[in-house]
């Protein structure tokens, strides 16, 4: 296989390529994280499964210091990002050794909000792979599905230079609408009215809402709405969106008859689909949104972020709020959207905050009706908050790349001393840090030795291909610069 790019060009040689060019993207990131085990391993070696090939910091560069050149990939979104660096384990093993075990047929997600650089970042936790598990054939998301349907009305508003202040009139197969957008999101939200549910996808309209904001480039890749939630005729569906009339300030207009035409072979049978991690995004995007990077919110103005944040403060608690409470040994402060379908499931997500402390937790999870009951789900909670709180997990944090510019090189050594393994240097630029923290995809790396301005640490791994480096640089202790990166390694 053809070796990666040389490893530095010094600045007093002529180098072939100017800058710091990442080669194009070399194809999607498989759906799930690829543990760094042996071939017929069961357990899962310490410092992702790779073992030291040699003594790090091997690589002396020249005494003016080196330019390195980054070969990293093509960044990839948030949910590529955290598909590979969420815990599949902790979660499992922390309820084993409480004597827990959630009722069969449980999916769930959680994650611990933690201080990062200019913002939050984000330790994730599945339940084996559940909270990426698409809901087809697994679960129906019921009334969790809302608050993302606000959003979309406020995505299609927001491009008329609309909030959800606009006064909109229209008639639909439920009868008669004349009012603001903001009462029916704060209805379909707080008290979970499925008729303002269907008005706010009517809003959004069908193919905007599914091919515009539930797409790949929105982290949003496999979430589909499709199904209305009551069915007035035997025609009723969200396909048609009716003539809608708008007012707000200065603005006026007609928003014109919609019919969607988009086929999502997905989610079969007009259904709604999507993954415990996609809802818990949307509300973590929402909840957060001021404290988000730019390139994370949704194009919400103050009023509505506002205005969704007191509907699912008023949103019903009850599946989460004792547990939790138990848990954090304080009132517990809820921002959530539950859903329930007698004869099929119980789920919630929302954003959990201790009143006295002000940790922060997210948590999404589903359980089938009929075998569970609001007690379990409370127990669920708590038991997953205790997990979080006693730092089950050494997943990487995730947040947008933050702080001191810093260049990664990769370069493959060859045939591990281990059989099975491959070894790899990597390289690293992070000015002004003194040390780094490193993480490949969910397993943490030894630290790198610092030679001169770089860092360097060289290691035999059992897996190759696309992998998420995360490395945190600090200066004194003090988170300076934050970057995940995804890079190409040679396999065994």
């Amino acid at each position: 296989m053809r070796r990666l790019a040389p490893l530095l060009c010094l600045l007093a040689l002529s180098c072939a390529e100017s800058g710091t060019p990442a080669p194009p993207d070399a194809g999607p990131l498989p759906d799930l994280p690829r543990a760094d085990l042996p071939p017929g391993a069961d357990l899962p070696r310490p410092a992702d499964g790779g073992l030291p090939d040699q003594t790090s910091g091997d690589l002396t560069p020249a005494p003016d210091g080196p330019t390195l050149l980054d070969n990293t990939l093509a960044p990839g979104t948030w949910f590529e990002r955290a598909v590979l660096a969420a815990d599949r384990t902790s979660l499992a093993a922390a309820f084993s050794q409480a004597g827990y075990s959630p009722p069969s047929g449980t999916f769930l997600l959680a994650a611990q909000v933690l201080p990062g650089l200019g913002q939050p970042a984000f330790r994730y936790l599945s339940l084996g792979e559940s909270g990426f598990d698409f809901s087809d054939g697994s679960y129906w998301p019921a009334s969790t599905v809302k608050l993302t349907a606000a959003v979309g009305a406020l995505w299609t508003l927001g491009q008329l230079g609309l909030s959800g202040a606009a006064s909109v009139s229209f008639t639909d197969d439920d009868g008669a609408y004349s009012g603001t957008v903001k009462g029916l999101y704060d209805k379909a939200l707080s008290i979970s009215d499925n008729v303002a549910y269907n008005r706010l996808m009517e809003i959004a309209g069908f193919d905007p809402l599914n091919d515009q904001l539930l797409v790949p480039a929105q982290s949003l890749p496999k979430m589909v709405l499709q199904r209305r939630y009551t069915h007035p005729l035997p025609t009723s569906n969200l396909r048609t969106s009716p003539p809608i009339s708008y007012a707000e300030g200065t603005k006026s207009g007609t928003i014109p008859q919609r019919v969607g035409v988009g086929q999502h072979p997905s989610c079969p049978d007009e259904g709604n689909c999507t993954t415990l991690f996609e809802l818990l995004d949307v509300m973590r995007r929402v909840t957060l949104h001021d404290e988000l990077p730019a390139g994370d919110r949704f194009p919400l103005g103050a009023a509505d972020v506002g205005g969704l944040h007191a509907a699912l403060v008023a949103s019903d608690t009850d599946f989460l709020e004792p547990g939790a409470s138990q848990a954090l040994g304080h009132p517990a402060l809820i921002m959530n959207k539950p859903g329930a379908v007698y004869s099929l499931d119980r789920l919630d997500h929302g954003l959990i905050e201790d009143s006295v402390t002000k940790e922060r937790f997210l948590v999404a999870w589903s359980m089938p009706y009929a075998a569970t009951s609001d007690a379990m789900a409370s127990e669920l909670t708590r038991r997953a908050l205790l997990a979080l709180k006693a730092g089950a997990s050494q997943a990487p944090p995730l947040q947008r790349d933050a702080g001191v510019s810093m260049l990664i090189n990769v370069e493959d050594n060859g045939p591990g001393a281990s059989a099975g393994t491959r070894s790899h240097t990597f390289t690293i630029s992070a000015p002004g840090a003194d040390s780094l923290e490193l993480w490949l995809d969910r397993f943490p790396l030894p630290a790198p030795t610092k030679a001169g301005p770089v860092f360097v640490l060289t290691h035999a791994l059992y897996n190759g291909g696309e992998r998420l480096l995360v490395v945190r640089a600090l200066a004194a202790g003090k988170l300076v610069g934050y970057r995940a990166a995804r890079v190409k390694l040679t396999p065994p």
